[in-house]
């Protein structure tokens, strides 16, 4: 006996296989990459421009996470999102 391990891979299945292909949602619309990235890109457009116009080394901390922050909440593929 190999134990669940074993039988896991017999049936060909995997704790790290991880699946890509799309996949329906229940209740949520799907959205796809394109919308996401126009969706990132709004985002961050008002947070760089205050950046570019008052380079400095304080706002520029702030503004890398708000970016970080709107690349979590509008990215496409974020897996810590699946947790949520």
């Amino acid at each position: 006996d190999g134990g669940w391990l074993a039988s896991a891979a017999a049936a060909g299945l995997a704790h790290s296989s991880g699946t890509v292909e799309p996949e329906p949602h229940a209740l949520l619309p799907s959205v796809n990459p394109a919308f996401t990235l126009l969706l990132t890109l709004a985002l961050n457009a008002p947070v760089l421009a205050a950046v570019w116009a008052r380079p400095s080394r304080r706002p520029f901390g702030d503004a890398l996470c708000l970016v970080s922050l709107a690349a979590f909440l509008a990215g496409w593929h974020v897996h810590e999102k699946a947790i949520l």
